[in-house]
């Protein structure tokens, strides 16, 4: 099994692909990748780049299979949230207390 991530910035997305090769004997075990999985890959292996923070999957319901050639390649969608920059605020100096 492959897993790959790719961050893109300018459309704020992490794309995280999944590719199971085929199994090609019924004996051959099958297996399943499914949202909850990749949620939890992405959890343990990504950290956002400066600025952003990790936002929900945009498809929950899809499944990679290595059963089918139509499901063993798949893709699964995360949104950046790009956090405010917070403004900077002058303190203004306390007024001095006049001495008579």
């Amino acid at each position: 099994m492959k897993i790959t991530l790719n961050e893109n910035l300018e459309k704020c997305e992490l794309v995280l692909s999944v590719s199971m090769p085929l199994r090609k004997k019924v004996s051959d075990q099958r297996r399943y990748f499914k949202w909850s999985d990749a949620q939890k890959y992405v959890n343990e292996n990504y950290v956002p780049s400066k600025g952003y923070t990790l936002g929900d999957c945009r498809i929950k319901n899809k499944v990679a299979d290595n059963d089918t050639p139509l499901q063993n390649n798949m893709e699964w969608t995360f949104c950046l949230i790009k956090e405010p920059v917070k403004k900077q605020t002058r303190k203004k100096a306390a007024p001095k207390k006049q001495e008579e």
